[in-house]
Parts: C-alpha cells; sequence; structure tokens
C-alpha cells in the first residue's frame, strides 16, 4: 500500500512528538507546554533546548522518511 504524506510536515510533526517525550523522561520540561516560551511582542517559539532537541529529531526523522520514498 502507498500513502502519499508531506516530508516536512510528517518529519517536523515526529520530532515535535519526541522532543516532548525526550526532555520530560530527562526531566528538562515538567509539562508539554514548558518547551515553549512567549517573547514580549506576543510570538511563541521553543526553548533553546527543546530547538535543539527538535533540530535533532527532525533531521533524523527527515532522512528516514526521505530515504522510503519510492
Amino acid at each position: 500500500m502507498n500513502i502519499e504524506i508531506n516530508l516536512i510536515e510528517a518529519a517536523s510533526e515526529l520530532a515535535h512528538e519526541q522532543t516532548i517525550r525526550e526532555m520530560l523522561f530527562h526531566e528538562q520540561i515538567v509539562t508539554p507546554d514548558d518547551v515553549y516560551i512567549t517573547h514580549e511582542n506576543g510570538d511563541t517559539a521553543y526553548t533553546e533546548d527543546a530547538q535543539d532537541t527538535f533540530n535533532h529529531w527532525y533531521d533524523h526523522y527527515y532522512e528516514l522518511l526521505n530515504n522510503l520514498a519510492i
């Protein structure tokens, strides 16, 4: 069976979930919302540690999924 996915979106979703799991496991955060900071202008972004973790997992999942492409 073949399915079509958006590679970037799929890798991002998987990396986000893994970032939360990893940071909770290592007690770097207490709740999933702790991966975010809110700037004075109201914009929300990952903390620096969360961004580094996300980047690692994004690269991992992107390559994994890309290598499965038919």
